[in-house]
């Protein structure tokens, strides 16, 4: 019997920075960058900025631990994720993305302390659910990764 997944997602994105200073001012190393100009698989300009770093993608019954990892490395940064979004004009965004088997979605809360945090930095949060017992979901899925994989961009 497969069960749920979750991945998130912890980003800056904005219209054009420079990933490379966002890195250095964190400490951090990305896994997941792209750039304005950089050129989709679909031959598109992808149009923004992106720095992030992901989580692995794994089994949850609660996504505050998924959310904890790709948040624990940040939260005694947030002046500095604050001085990041003006100097880059750009926003910060938690990702939750929940891939349901079976029909057994995992609890989806939120701690004080995470609340706090994503508050203090003003940060969006997003929910991206795909339900796997539809076929179409699972189609969509399998085209992203392979899009994602195939740009070595995205493995910096």
């Amino acid at each position: 019997m497969k069960k749920t997944t979750v991945v998130v997602s912890f980003t800056l994105g904005g219209k054009d920075f420079d990933v490379d200073h966002v890195t250095q001012m964190l400490e951090t190393q990305p896994t997941y960058c792209r750039t304005k100009n950089e050129v989709l698989g679909n031959g598109r300009l992808f149009g923004y900025t992106k720095w992030g770093t992901l989580t692995q993608r794994e089994e949850s019954t609660d996504v505050e631990i998924q959310v904890n990892k790709a948040i624990a490395p940040f939260l005694d940064k947030a002046s500095l994720l604050n001085q990041l979004r003006l100097e880059c004009e750009a926003e910060w965004q938690l990702t939750i993305v929940v891939y349901v088997e079976e029909d057994e979605p995992p609890f989806m809360g939120f701690t004080r302390e995470q609340m706090r945090f994503l508050g203090s930095i003003e940060a969006e949060v997003d929910f991206d659910f795909y339900i796997m017992s539809d076929r179409r979901f699972i189609e969509k899925e399998m085209e992203m990764e392979r899009i994602v994989n195939s740009n070595p961009e995205n493995h910096r």
